[in-house]
């Protein structure tokens, strides 16, 4: 949940800024569509808007806690800062969106598609994102924590300083990915594809790689402190050193840099 600080300075009339068409808001109550509307600021909590149309609509600061947005279109909307916490988003279309600091926290977007969009410095943490397609996100600072991203596609992402901290990322693919300074701390990366991702100076403590790919990916700085790596490939990593793998585990269908070992995972 984010908190968000308001300063009242004398007045308590509603900024401009944030106010909404009155006229489109009734057209979206009454449709369940309103593509380009200006809806800045909306009260929407717990309403059921399945399949709505509101593409590249202005949603900035709505409030959508808890509401049902399953299979809607919102590609191209700007929903900066909008509240979207335990909202049900499950095969929604984000791509090309505006999700800038939204607060996503607990919500449900499986399947749901959030291509191209801008989500940097949101809060998604215990979010559902299994089998949706992140391809090419800016997600950088956002908040993973715990978040399910199981078969999701993440490849080509700017993940800069992300926390994926526990998040399941089981048979993701992250190929090409930009995961430098990311928290990837007990993470399960399990069956994942990393193939030429960039995971200069990130976090992997404890995090599990079995039988992930791991080709083409630059470790520079990184502890693999605890990792585990059974049946992963590694060939062609950059900047990876013995000392690192020191640290970790793997086992005899581990694939290493030539001269380079590791040893069995008890």
């Amino acid at each position: 949940m984010r908190i968000r600080t308001f300063i009242i300075a004398g007045v308590f009339a509603a900024s401009p800024a944030l106010a909404f068409d009155a006229s489109q808001l009734e057209k979206f109550k009454s449709s369940n569509a309103c593509e380009k509307c200006d809806l800045r600021g909306a009260d929407l909590k717990n309403g059921s808007y399945k399949n709505a149309k509101l593409k590249n609509a202005n949603l900035r600061d709505v409030d959508f806690k808890g509401a049902d947005l399953s299979n809607a279109d919102l590609s191209g909307a700007q929903l900066r800062r909008a509240d979207l916490e335990k909202a049900v988003l499950d095969g929604i279309n984000f791509a090309k969106s505006d999700l800038i600091a939204v607060d996503m926290e607990k919500a449900s977007l499986k399947g749901a598609n959030l291509s191209n969009a801008d989500a940097r410095d949101a809060d998604m943490d215990n979010v559902d994102l299994s089998s949706a397609n992140l391809s090419s996100i800016d997600l950088g600072r956002a908040d993973l924590k715990r978040a399910i991203l199981a078969g999701a596609n993440i490849s080509k992402a700017d993940l800069e300083s992300v926390n994926f901290e526990r998040a399941d990322m089981t048979g993701a693919n992250l190929s090409k990915a930009n995961l430098q300074r990311a928290d990837l701390d007990r993470a399960n990366l399990s069956g994942a594809n990393l193939s030429g991702a960039k995971l200069v100076r990130a976090k992997i403590k404890r995090a599990n790689f079995a039988g992930a790919n791991l080709s083409g990916v630059d470790f520079e700085e990184v502890s693999m402190r605890l990792v585990r790596l059974q049946g992963a490939n590694l060939s062609g990593a950059r900047n990876l050193e013995q000392s690192m793998l020191d640290v970790a585990c793997g086992d005899a269908e581990t694939v290493l840099p030539k001269g380079l070992t590791i040893k069995t995972c008890k």
